[in-house]
């Protein structure tokens, strides 16, 4: 299991500008080609979870009160008991919650906000995960806004622009 911890971020907003981070590192995954394209962003944009807050991004929103039981239960499920007390330890919900959708596969679509993606995630249980772009001279990356569960893809929105593979999580975690 991957070890789960925050970063502090280089920007001076710290806080909930932090990063969450798997096993040292805070891209967990990358978007490639052919999505890379058809966003019209760079092959091997990375994918970063922000510590957020409960209101609108981030692993805080991920984590917000009405979802907690739902998180924990599938936890609980996927993970062996000492990895789960590991989870509980250091309040890693959120990030092993979005660890395990970014190992599945998906379907991206368009959003009415043109930097936003929405990546629809069909391995058990189903679940929706929105990625803002942050486009700036330093760095490009797309940070996770929020990740739900949801039971079909029917209340999906947009229009299909590819897919998303679970193969594309950073190598260099386990």
């Amino acid at each position: 299991m991957p070890e789960f911890k925050r970063i502090a971020s280089t920007n001076k907003k710290s806080g909930q500008h932090d990063y969450w981070a798997v096993d040292n590192q805070i891209d967990w995954a990358y978007i490639r080609a052919p999505l890379a394209q058809r966003l019209k962003i760079p092959e091997n944009t990375p994918i970063r979870l922000h510590v957020g807050n409960e209101r609108t991004f981030g692993a805080n929103h991920i984590y917000k009160k009405h979802r907690r039981k739902e998180i924990q239960d599938l936890l609980r499920k996927k993970y062996a008991s000492a990895d789960y007390i590991h989870i509980c330890n250091v309040q890693a919900y959120a990030p092993a919650f979005l660890w395990l959708k970014l190992n599945s596969s998906g379907t991206a679509y368009t959003t009415e906000d043109d930097n936003k993606t929405k990546i629809y995630l069909s391995l058990t249980p189903s679940s929706l995960l929105v990625l803002t772009l942050h486009d700036s001279d330093r760095e490009i990356y797309y940070s996770v806004t929020t990740l739900y569960m949801m039971s079909s893809n029917r209340g999906v929105d947009g229009q299909r622009i590819g897919r998303y593979r679970g193969d594309w999580v950073n190598n260099k975690t386990s």
